[in-house]
């Protein structure tokens, strides 16, 4: 997998990794095409947890399609069993670019967006490319959903 330098407070977070827990105090090594999980508080925006109390969550990192260099490490993504895909806040990708999923249809080459409905709230936003890495595999050009992506900046009543 290519590299992606990682952002300061993964690493700061890192260092304490060893703390609490009992048992050896040593991590087992990762079978291939696995990753660490981490059940916590959820991210932390502003000083305050966002409210997703004991959920489990992954790093991946993100690169432009094709790209040897462009990429953004991302971390506390929810591992949501009962959903597909990857969404992502916009701000998560920080100055990477992303091209646009479009239409293959008769409106041939329109950029897409998506409304994923939940039990009590949905997600809106663009459709776009991405190299997506997660332990130590690479899944080249996915669509994922960008939420908050001024392309698409109106929500539909359908949504």
């Amino acid at each position: 997998m290519r590299a992606c330098p990682a952002p300061i407070f993964v690493c700061s977070l890192a260092s304490l990794s060893g703390c609490g827990g009992g048992g050896s105090g040593a991590n087992p090594p990762l079978a291939p095409n696995s990753v660490p999980l981490i059940v916590d508080l959820g991210p932390i925006v502003g000083g305050v947890p966002v409210g997703a109390l004991n959920q489990a969550f992954v790093t991946v990192t993100v690169y432009s399609p094709d790209s040897t260099t462009a990429c953004q490490t991302i971390d506390h993504i929810w591992v949501d069993t009962g959903s597909t895909g990857l969404r992502l806040v916009v701000s998560t990708l920080g100055n990477l670019s992303l091209p646009a999923v479009t239409d293959t249809g008769a409106a041939n080459g329109n950029p897409l967006a998506e409304c994923n409905q939940f039990v009590s709230s949905y997600t809106w936003g663009a459709i776009r490319a991405a190299d997506v890495g997660i332990g130590g595999e690479l899944a080249r050009a996915i669509p994922i959903q960008v939420i908050g992506d001024a392309a698409f900046p109106s929500v539909p009543p359908s949504c």
